[in-house]
């Protein structure tokens, strides 16, 4: 049988709207109707507290058949409360095996935007692998760091060392399963990452700025529809449909 797979991708912006409001995760503007229908979720800007996501995230996932939960904390949530962290979320219908976290190095980079004095935190990515139907899947999870506002070029040294990171890791996902994916927010706009192509290049999925979330799959998976719904976060939540080639296999 071959599988089809339904893939989400949200920034939820530590659950804080943009009028500066805490929006509550599981009615995060429609994304608990969509959800409902989602194979597996890679979430970024999760908040947490004391090492876990809120009760009403974990609510959410489970809702929407998504019981199967792994987590990577990274920095304090910076547009949050103090003694809250934010981090990246796999969810899936299906149990999370060999699950991984890579950190990316912080450039420690400053910036002043609008009266404010932004300063960069520490991103990275999850990776765990699932089995559906027979078919092995590698799903990743990844948040880069928006160099752009910190008026760093794409290509310059330092956004280039993540992105060359997260290069080398899609080389070897693709290597040793039957499906990759890296979903995320890459904080760029790009239509391939190593052998991976994205899904949706140049979809917006923020109503202020160009496509910056994306869903990269590997070689041999077919993509159906791709679509984005707006939520309460400053990030739409981008979905996918997907199916798998019977040539598919291995390497």
């Amino acid at each position: 049988m071959i599988p089809h797979l339904r893939v989400a991708t949200w920034n939820c912006n530590n659950a804080m709207a943009e009028d500066g409001s805490i929006f509550p995760l599981s009615k995060g503007g429609g994304a608990e109707l969509v959800l409902a229908g989602v194979d597996m979720l890679a979430a970024q800007e999760v908040p947490f507290i004391a090492g876990k996501p809120p009760e009403d995230f974990i609510a959410l996932l489970d809702g929407a058949g998504l019981k199967h939960v792994a987590q990577y904390v990274l920095s304090n949530a910076y547009n949050r409360e103090p003694l809250v962290d934010s981090g990246l979320v796999l969810a899936a219908r299906w149990p999370l095996a060999h699950v991984a976290c890579h950190p990316f190095e912080n450039p420690d980079l400053v910036a002043h935007v609008n009266e404010s004095v932004w300063e960069s935190h520490d991103k990275g990515y999850i990776v765990a692998t699932l089995q559906v139907d027979g078919y092995s899947v590698s799903f990743t999870c990844t948040h880069l760091l928006p160099f752009v506002d910190f008026g760093v070029a794409i290509d310059s040294p330092p956004a280039s060392a993540s992105w060359n990171q997260l290069e080398i890791h899609a080389e070897k996902a693709a290597s040793r399963s039957d499906i990759a994916v890296i979903a995320g927010d890459f904080n760029r706009n790009s239509s391939t990452l190593g052998p991976l192509t994205s899904a949706a290049p140049g979809l917006e999925t923020r109503d202020s700025r160009d496509a910056v979330d994306a869903i990269f799959v590997s070689p041999g998976v077919l993509v159906g529809s791709v679509r984005t719904i707006p939520t309460r976060s400053d990030h739409h939540l981008l979905i996918g449909d997907f199916g798998c080639s019977s040539s598919t296999t291995t390497q």
